[in-house]
Formats: C-alpha cells, structure tokens, sequence
C-alpha cells in the first residue's frame, strides 16, 4: 500500500474542508426553512429561529395543506409533470436514436444544426408570447411543454448513449423479423434506463419548477402552477376574503401565523415532493450521465 506524500494529505485535509463548507452553506438555509415553517409567531418575529423550531407548531402546515388555490396549483403541477415528463422524454429518446446510427443520411448536418442551434437563445419573448397567441396555445400547458421538447444536451447524451450498445443486438432482432420501431421498443429502451433515468430526472425537475412559462402563457385561475401560486405566497400573504385573486390563507384571532412562517411551509410543500423522486433514480443517475456522455 502507497504512503500519501504531505502534498496529497494537505490537498484531502483542504478537499474534505471545502465540500464540508459547501454542504453547510447549502443545508442552512433549507434548515433554517424547516424550522422557520414549524415554530411559533413570537420565535419567528424575534429572530430566535436558525436551524430547528422554537415553539414548535404544524399551523402553518395546516393552513397550507387546507388552502384550496395550493391544492388546486399542487395537482396541476403534478398533472403538468406526468404528461411533460413523459412526452419530452419520449420525443428526445425517440430523435436520439435514429442519430445514432452513422449510416443514416445527412447525420453530420442533423448532428451540426442540433449544435448550431444550442448557441442561439429564443428569439425573444414578445415573439414567442405572439407565436403562442397565434397558435392559440394561451392557457394551455402545452405552450409550456413544446418549447423544452427539444433540449439537444439531453438528445447528444442519448445518442452516445445508444452508440454504445453493440451492432450485433440489433441486427439479431432484425434477423428475427423486427424492424426499427420493434427494436427500439424492446431492446434499445430497456437497455437505455440508466441514460433515460438521468434524463427523466432532469426533465421532471424541469417541469416541476416550471415558473416563467407558467406566469406569462397561463392567465386562467384553474391551471395556475405550484411555482406561480408559491410567487404569491412570496409577495404577500392575505386573509381570506370574497375576491377570487386572493391567497386563500387560513387565520384566526387566537393564532396568528406569521407570514414567514407561512411563506417556509409553502416552500417545503412544493420542494421536498420533487425531493422524493431522487432517492428512486440515484442508482441510475451517475451512470447514466457518465456512460452517455463518454464517447462521441
């Protein structure tokens, strides 16, 4: 066994304090959230609030969880997810694979365009929001889903990917009968869940944070999304009255919950759900990424 030489233990010791700092400069502040959302007024109100709950309280959970505008916004993002995920997803593994296949005519000019293309922006966002009007896709999700079908990071990693399993699968199943379509359904797919995991992951978060879009292409109530409603609840918390563009937040005399409070238990709602699906998708995550994005 090799004996570190002062240099390497000098850059472990400073390695380990660094990634130490960065874990702590990230985990306060969500910390300090949690708390914040399960401690009292008064706690809050006087600052005596970091890392866990001072007077510890589920009101403003309670509050939250009763409020109909947060449900209603928490299932159309979820709604929004599903069908953006799975389309999005769908469309990029589909277009990865056919690029794939070096004997496919014009590949270098598809593969040069797609590139071409990732150095340029949109084209503005009065164009955009006229092209969606003209479209007569306004108060629709999919003005939202649309735009981000074609993300050719995700496509390239695709494509690597698929490059990778051997010639000779294919041809067996083509042997057997199979055309492409078949191939790619049966055989291609299943071997590719560690890329398209990864992949899945990325578009899901995407889709769940989902908050531009939303503000400016959904104007109708009903469809408003969980990042839009988590807006409101930033700029300002109201008690319920009779207008329909309140936030419907629930108080009481004997009780008053303090608008940071409330604003840290609206924040948790909407991010520890996405926070759940990583546990699910980390096995295939770093593989995916390293193994679609080795080779060219």
């Amino acid at each position: 066994m090799n004996r570190k030489t002062k240099g390497e233990i000098v850059f472990d010791i400073f390695n380990n304090f660094l990634m130490l700092l960065v874990i702590v400069v990230m985990l306060y502040p969500f910390l300090n959230q949690i708390a914040i959302s399960l401690s009292d007024n008064a706690a809050v109100m006087s600052g005596r609030v970091s890392v866990y709950p001072v007077g510890f309280t589920a009101k403003a959970y309670k509050d939250v969880m009763t409020d109909a505008r947060f449900l209603k916004s928490f299932g159309n993002t979820v709604y929004f997810t599903i069908i953006c995920t799975l389309f999005q997803v769908a469309f990029m593994a589909m277009y990865a694979y056919p690029l794939s296949k070096k004997y496919l005519k014009g590949n270098g000019i598809w593969m040069g365009l797609m590139v071409f293309s990732m150095m340029f922006g949109t084209g503005g966002l009065i164009p955009n929001y006229m092209l969606i009007k003209n479209l007569r896709l306004v108060n629709t999700y999919t003005a939202l889903i649309l735009p981000g079908a074609m993300n050719i990071w995700n496509i390239i990693v695709l494509k690597n990917f698929y490059r990778q399993i051997p010639d000779s699968i294919e041809e067996s199943a083509m042997v057997d009968g199979a055309n492409h379509f078949t191939t790619f359904i049966r055989i291609i797919l299943p071997l590719s869940l560690p890329s398209l995991a990864a992949i899945t992951l990325f578009t899901a978060v995407g889709a769940w944070n989902q908050f531009f879009g939303a503000l400016i292409y959904i104007t109708n109530p009903e469809k408003k999304l969980l990042q839009v409603y988590l807006r409101d609840i930033l700029q300002a918390v109201i008690v319920p009255n009779d207008s329909a563009n309140a936030v419907n937040i629930v108080a009481d005399t004997t009780e008053q919950v303090n608008s940071e409070s409330m604003k840290a238990a609206t924040l948790m709602c909407s991010t520890i759900p996405i926070l759940i699906v990583y546990p699910f998708v980390q096995k295939y995550f770093i593989s995916g990424m390293m193994v679609g994005s080795v080779k060219g």
